[in-house]
């Protein structure tokens, strides 16, 4: 009895190291520029100067008429910095905004600030790395270790990482994909575009003349205009854009376009659940997708 009892624990022994050498092995092996299942930092931050930055259960902001930094938690907003002037991301670890021409990163519980980059244009977090172009090149910074890399890629307009690809306007204008090391660069959707955001299988785009457009990426050439818009992002839900002064949202699923609200609109974002923009006053705005839930979160 005892001998089989032995044999059990040695069994027992045996497999949890077999687990904790293939747990070390993923961690070593695993990409470390793959977002979380719902990733903070969308490509729209980079279509909206990245004022406004929704995190998990929290969103920072830059009002645009002053260089304060807000956190807006629940329906509690506080202003806990200064000197921002954009852009911004929420991160798992904290918060990173640019504070007199450098990438800054402040911890969530305010217990650190640490200089992270000069000189880093068009910036965008995706896991432990930053993003950036330098002299139009586009590079990756790792937060943790500092590890740098040149891509050999040159975005003429935004860009957005996803599932170990990077997605870029090209010099000629029309959208490339390319593996997160620069490798393997391709045309993807042979038109012409000024700005594009990537949902699922969808990529949203405006041409040169400012019309809003949309295409699957299994057919790249089956392009759908809708109407000219001067912003646009998405929800979990919807497609919300502004033209002439008013807000609209378009229902994935329906297809169907409603006006949500009239007025200015500062830097447009989303998360799953909300809209968020400035209005004439710098005043931070928070609705739901269906114009319900509007909130005004004054300084």
């Amino acid at each position: 009895m005892e001998q089989k009892t032995n044999r059990l624990v040695m069994v027992f022994i045996s497999v949890i190291a077999a687990v904790s050498l293939l747990a070390a092995v993923l961690i070593v092996v695993s990409p470390d520029d793959v977002p979380m299942a719902n990733p903070y930092n969308r490509g729209g931050n980079l279509l909206n100067g990245g004022r406004i930055a929704p995190g998990d259960n929290i969103l920072f902001f830059i009002r645009p008429d002053d260089g304060g930094i807000y956190s807006l938690f629940g329906d509690t907003c506080t202003r806990v910095g200064e000197d921002g002037d954009g852009p911004s991301f929420a991160t798992a670890e904290g918060y990173v905004y640019r504070e007199r021409g450098v990438l800054t990163q402040i911890l969530y519980n305010g217990s650190a600030k640490l200089a992270l980059l000069e000189k880093a244009e068009n910036p965008l977090i995706v896991g432990r790395w930053i993003y950036y172009t330098q002299a139009g090149q586009l590079h990756k910074y790792r937060m943790d270790d500092g590890k740098q890399a040149a891509l050999g890629i040159y975005p003429a307009g935004n860009y957005y990482v996803s599932a170990r690809r990077i997605f870029y306007i090209g010099q000629d204008g029309k959208l490339w994909t390319a593996y997160t090391d620069g490798t393997e660069n391709r045309l993807l959707a042979d038109t012409v575009m000024t700005d594009f955001i990537i949902r699922g299988q969808f990529i949203y785009f405006r041409d040169p003349e400012g019309t809003l457009c949309w295409c699957n990426t299994a057919n790249t050439a089956a392009v759908t205009r809708h109407v000219q818009a001067d912003q646009y992002n998405y929800t979990a839900n919807h497609l919300a854009y502004t033209k002439d002064g008013k807000l609209y949202a378009m229902s994935f699923s329906e297809q169907q376009t409603e006006q949500i609200g009239e007025g200015v609109f500062q830097s447009l974002s989303c998360d799953d659940d909300y809209l968020y923009y400035f209005d004439e006053n710098s005043d931070l705005i928070r609705i739901k997708a269906d114009g319900s839930e509007k909130q005004i979160f004054e300084k």
